[in-house]
């Protein structure tokens, strides 16, 4: 028998997790929020949808409602006029994010992904999710966690101190390091008679090449 006031397929989860209702709930949020999918329907506004265009549809409800409720010549042609302001708003929306997107053309541009932005642009496609919401913004976070944490100012006292004093001498020791001669043992054992041989008399094996 389920708790009331919970639904059947969650009480059973939460049961069989033994995890309260709330935290699968948030759960499985997070999860929408890390993995994003794409919605079930598409607008066929979405490919110049913006905060201008919200403000006006938010403005066309509002005078419907108005009007739906005090039907007088007042109300009617308050509601024409703000569907017409709204109207030639979109229209110069459209006409920006349209330039716009024309201006981000050039030779490179292949012939399908022009198709895509006609396609997206008529709703006849659903625009692909990123794989991730802020790639960039996560990245730039990343490098920064990480050179923080490498920081050498971490270190203690001596060893910065010992850093400092060895700062001149990194490139000499580099250099003394990938110049060094090599020995009479170690290409004795570079020639050997190993099937890994690259072909001809010199028996020199693969992995020296």
């Amino acid at each position: 028998m389920r708790a009331s006031g919970l639904p059947a397929r969650a009480t059973t989860l939460d049961n069989i997790l033994n995890i309260p209702y709330n935290g699968t709930r948030r759960t499985r949020n997070n999860t929408g929020e890390g993995h994003p999918q794409n919605p079930k329907y598409t607008y066929k506004d979405r490919w110049h949808y913006d905060n201008r265009v919200k403000e006006y549809n938010h403005r066309i409800n509002q005078a419907h409602k108005l009007n739906r409720k005090h039907s007088n010549d007042t109300t009617r042609s308050l509601l024409r006029a703000t569907i017409r302001t709204a109207r030639e708003g979109k229209k110069k929306i459209k006409t920006e994010k349209c330039l716009k997107w024309c201006g981000s053309m050039n030779s490179h541009t292949t012939q399908s992904d022009v198709w895509n932005k006609i396609n997206i642009a008529c709703g006849n496609r659903r625009p692909k999710t990123p794989t991730h919401p802020t790639p960039t913004r996560d990245t730039e976070n990343l490098i920064r966690a990480f050179l923080s944490r490498n920081n050498s100012d971490q270190l203690p006292v001596e060893f910065q101190n010992l850093l400092k004093r060895n700062q001149n001498n990194y490139d000499q020791l580099i250099h003394e390091a990938c110049n060094v001669n090599f020995t009479s043992r170690e290409l004795q054992d570079t020639l050997c008679s190993k099937p890994d041989t690259s072909a001809g008399a010199d028996k020199i094996t693969y992995s020296m090449i």
